[in-house]
This record gives C-alpha cells, structure tokens and sequence, in this order.
C-alpha cells in the first residue's frame, strides 16, 4: 500500500516510523521504560526507523480507577529515554504524568537523538467519564511543531473526539500523533474518529494505543485521503509515511 501511494504522489520525503502497540504494566515505570528502550533499539537498528512513537502515558499507564491522585514520573525515567534516544539515535514519542507549578498534567514528548525535546503537548481534554478531570489539569494550548519537515501536532486520546483541537487558523499540520490508552468497548469509536479526522484535515494520522486487558490495540496509520494504511494490535510495528502526499492532496482537492 506505501508503495502505490509513493508511486502516485511522488514519495520523495518519506519519514521511517515506528509505533508500539504497548502491553503497558500499570504503574510499573521501571519496567515500561526498559520495554520502550528495547523496543527503540530494534526500531533504529533492526527497521531503520528515525522514529518511534509510544501510547499516551506509555511510562506508568492510565490507571484501572481515578479514585485518588496520581503520581508524577520520576526524572529518572525521562533521563533513561534522552540516554536510549542519543545512543540509538533515533527520535521517541512517550507519555507520563507530570508535575507543573502544583498541577498534575498528563504529558507527551518526543525527545530527538541530541536529547533535546522537540515535541511536547499536555493533553487539553480531561476524560471525565473516567474521573480524569479530578486530579489532572486540562491544559489551554496546542503546540505545533516540525518533526524531520512535517508541520506536527499531539492530541492525546480523548481530545480525539473533538475536531477543533484538529484545525488551525493557518494551515493544518500535516501530521497528527495521536497516542491514547482506548479501550476496546469503544474500539468502533476510535478507527471512525481517526479516518474523520484524517479526511477533516487531508492529513496523516497516526494513532497510538494500548493492548492488554480492558485494551486491544488497534494502533492505525491513516493518510490523508482517509485510508487505513496500516494496522497493528501489538508489539512494534515499523512503516513509512510520504510528506509530499499532504500538500499534493490539498492541491489536488482543496477544502478550504
């Protein structure tokens, strides 16, 4: 399927991606980076990949019940991933609870071969079904970014449901990173959400879940036409996306 969309639309600026469809061990940070590490080295060494992206809170999980504050990453942890990413010299996309001036934020960043953060949202819509809204702080703004040329933006899980968080003043990013802890009684919601925002904004979308449990994966990769490229309900996953696909795509059909 790449192959025939590189073919059609040009294909000179491909980005080499890896996700993982993680069996996140709740709680456990110590052995959900040691996963995420490993993973990140077979990524770089193994698929060739430039990048690796993980679910939303891949370092400690979402908890099974919001009944009580959560607890903040150990810096610890974030310093191992910034280690893993330099000497494997790939890019990583992970998630954690952060602490921020008194407030509790469920954060993801995406932290390049040099260390350096390069990507970093808190996730703007709390899950209130779940009792998110108690203990976590909602944050107020959406931050783009360039990720090896792509115009990039974060909306963790739950904001999937709300199309503004999608739309720019300007020209929508190209790329949207989507990493979430979906469970499958609402799988259905999830793949229709994800093509709609995919064809909402002529752009690639790539969703990021959890596997296990309450859980069933169903990680996707969807171009800008809206098509499911890719699909994978566990493990590492490894695959290319085409950059000049978006722009020929809004030439071709503009919408706005």
């Amino acid at each position: 399927m790449n192959g025939l969309i590189s073919f059609l639309f040009g294909g000179k600026n491909l980005l080499k991606i890896s996700l993982l469809t993680q069996n996140i061990f709740q709680d456990l940070e110590n052995k959900n980076t040691e996963a995420i590490i490993t993973c990140a080295m077979i990524a770089a060494k193994e698929k060739d990949s430039t990048i690796l992206f993980t679910p939303e809170l891949s370092l400690q999980g979402f908890p099974n019940e919001l009944e009580k504050p959560v607890s903040p990453i150990e810096p610890e942890r974030i310093n191992e991933i910034k280690k893993a990413a330099h000497q494997y010299e790939i890019s990583i996309g992970f998630g954690y609870f952060e602490h921020q001036s008194g407030n509790i934020y469920n954060s993801y960043s995406i932290i390049n071969p040099k260390g350096n953060t390069i990507g970093f949202q808190r996730k703007r819509k709390t899950f209130k079904y779940a009792k998110e809204d108690l203990y976590i702080k909602a944050a107020t703004e959406t931050k783009d970014f360039i990720l090896e040329g792509m115009k990039t933006r974060i909306v963790i899980c739950f904001g999937l449901r709300f199309p503004s968080l999608f739309q720019s003043e300007s020209e929508c990013p190209q790329l949207y990173i989507v990493p979430a802890n979906w469970p499958k009684t609402r799988i259905h919601h999830w793949e229709a959400l994800l093509i709609a925002r995919a064809i909402e904004t002529q752009a690639w979308i790539i969703g990021i879940n959890r596997t296990k449990g309450i859980y069933n994966g169903h990680s996707l990769v969807i171009n800008p036409n809206g098509e499911v490229v890719e699909k994978n309900n566990e493990g590492l996953l490894s695959f290319k996306i085409d950059a000049q696909m978006v722009s020929t795509l809004r030439k071709k059909f503009p919408i706005k």
